[in-house]
C-alpha cells in the first residue's frame, strides 16, 4: 500500500451541544401545558407535578433492546416507591404498536404516548431510552439513562441528598447524513483519520454514496474495532473470536474512523481498512474453521416465495424488519444474524446470485408473529451442525 495517506490520530470527547433541557422544568409548564395519551384506555391526562412526587419520564420505542430491557428495572422502582415516585413511559411510536407490545407484558406502568410532541420539544434527545428525573415541584433533577435511576439515589434523595448525575447531552442538531465530524476538503485523494469516541450521537455508519468521495469513503462513528470488522468481512458479531485479554480494546472501547481511497471500489475499500487498523492497532487476523451449531434458513414452499428481482439492490433492516427490492437468501440470513433476530449464527444453502422483492416484518415482542411472517414468504429455520469460518482477532504483545 502506497504510504501517501494523511494519518490523524486524536481522543478526545467532543461536547458541543448544550441542550435547553438542562433548564428548569417549571410546575406551571407541566400543569397546564402537558397532556399525555394513556395507551391502556385511549385517554389524555394531564401530568400534574404538584401531586408531591417524584415524575420520572422514560422515552423509549419497542424495537430499542435497551429501551425493553429497562422496563423489569422500571417496574421494580415504581413498586418500591409508589407513594413517592410516579413513573411514565412515553413510546415514540403510535398507541397500536405500544398497545401489542404491553399485550404480551404483565407491566404495571401508565404507558403513554405524547401527542403533541411536547415532552419531546422540552427535552430533544436522540438515543433512546432517555430518562428525564423531575422533583416534586417541577424542577429537573437528572436527564440520564433510566438505569442509573437506581433505588439508592432514590432513597438517598427522599432522604435529603442531593441528585448528582451527569447530564445525559445529545447532539439533536446534528445531521447524520450532511453533517462531516472529519470536515475533509473535497480534494483529499486518500487519508486514515482515527478519532475518540462523540458524545451525544448513536454508532452508526456511512459512506459516500455521491459527490467527490463517492464509493471511495467510509466513516464509523462511536465504533468498536470488531464493529469495524464486521463492515469488513460482512459478518455478524457471532463470526468472530477475541481473547478475554482482548476484549476491553477490541470490544468496548470506542473510536471514530474516517478512511478515504484514491479509486472507488468497495473490496479496496474494505482491504485498505483492515490493513489500517491492523497496523495502528496492531492486531492480528486470523481466520479459524470450526464445527458449530448453526441454524439453516431453507425454502419450505416455493410458492409464497417473494417476486424474483433482476438485480441486488440495497435493504433497509432493523429489529423488526426487512425490506429490499432486490436481496438474496444470504442476504435475509446475514440480517436475521447480525440483527440478533435469531441470536445464533444463520446460514443459508440457496443461490446467491438470486434475488427477491422480499418484504418481512415482525413484532419483536411476539415471537409467534415471528414465525408466521417468515412462513409468509416461503422460508423456515432448523438447526444444523457445520463447519464454520471464525475471524480471530487478537493484539500482538
Amino acid at each position: 500500500m502506497k504510504k501517501t495517506f494523511c494519518l490523524i490520530v486524536c481522543f478526545y470527547a467532543l461536547i458541543i451541544f448544550q441542550s435547553k433541557s438542562q433548564e428548569l422544568f417549571t410546575g406551571d409548564q407541566l400543569m397546564n401545558n402537558i397532556s399525555l395519551l394513556d395507551v391502556r384506555n385511549n385517554q389524555l391526562y394531564e401530568v400534574r407535578p404538584d401531586s408531591g412526587k417524584l415524575i420520572l419520564i422514560d422515552f423509549w420505542a419497542t424495537w430499542c433492546a435497551p429501551c425493553v430491557a429497562s422496563m423489569p428495572h422500571l417496574e421494580l422502582l415504581q413498586e418500591e416507591f409508589k407513594e413517592d415516585l410516579f413513573i411514565i413511559p412515553v413510546s415514540v411510536e403510535d398507541v397500536e404498536r405500544v398497545n401489542k407490545f404491553i399485550a404480551k407484558k404483565t407491566y404495571n406502568l401508565k404507558f403513554s404516548i405524547d401527542p403533541e410532541n411536547e415532552l419531546r420539544s422540552l427535552f430533544p434527545f436522540r438515543i433512546i431510552p432517555h430518562a428525564v428525573l423531575i422533583d416534586q415541584y417541577g424542577e429537573v433533577l437528572a436527564i440520564t439513562d433510566p438505569k442509573h435511576v437506581t433505588t439508592e439515589l432514590i432513597s438517598n434523595y427522599l432522604n435529603g441528598e442531593k441528585i448528582q448525575l451527569s447530564t445525559k447531552k445529545d447532539r439533536v442538531e446534528f445531521d447524520l447524513v450532511k453533517d462531516d465530524l472529519f470536515e475533509l476538503p473535497s480534494n483529499v485523494i486518500q487519508s486514515f483519520i482515527v478519532l475518540g469516541e462523540f458524545e451525544g450521537l448513536p454508532s452508526f455508519q456511512k459512506g459516500a454514496s455521491v459527490g467527490e468521495y463517492q464509493n471511495r469513503r467510509v466513516s464509523f462513528i462511536n465504533q468498536s474495532i470488531r464493529g469495524m470488522y464486521q463492515y469488513v468481512y460482512n459478518k455478524g458479531w457471532r463470526r468472530f473470536q477475541i481473547m478475554d485479554k482482548d476484549t476491553r480494546m477490541l470490544e468496548d472501547d470506542i473510536y471514530s474512523v474516517d478512511l478515504v481511497i484514491e479509486n472507488p471500489n468497495e473490496q479496496e475499500l474494505k482491504a485498505t481498512l483492515m490493513m489500517n487498523l491492523k497496523e495502528q492497532f496492531g492486531l492480528e487476523i486470523d481466520t479459524i474453521h470450526v464445527e458449530s451449531e448453526i441454524v439453516l434458513l431453507y425454502i419450505e414452499d416455493e410458492n409464497r416465495l417473494p417476486e424474483k428481482s433482476n438485480q441486488s439492490s440495497p435493504y433497509q433492516a432493523s429489529g423488526d424488519y426487512f425490506k429490499s427490492k432486490g436481496a438474496s437468501l444470504a442476504d435475509f440470513a446475514g440480517y436475521l444474524e447480525q440483527f440478533g433476530v435469531i441470536g445464533a449464527i444463520v446460514v443459508s444453502d440457496f443461490q446467491e446470485d438470486v434475488f427477491f422483492e422480499i418484504d418481512f416484518q415482525f413484532e419483536p415482542e411476539n415471537p409467534d408473529s415471528f414465525w408466521e411472517s417468515l412462513r409468509n414468504i416461503g422460508l423456515n429455520l432448523k438447526k444444523e451442525r457445520r463447519g464454520v469460518d471464525f475471524i480471530k482477532i487478537s493484539v500482538l504483545d
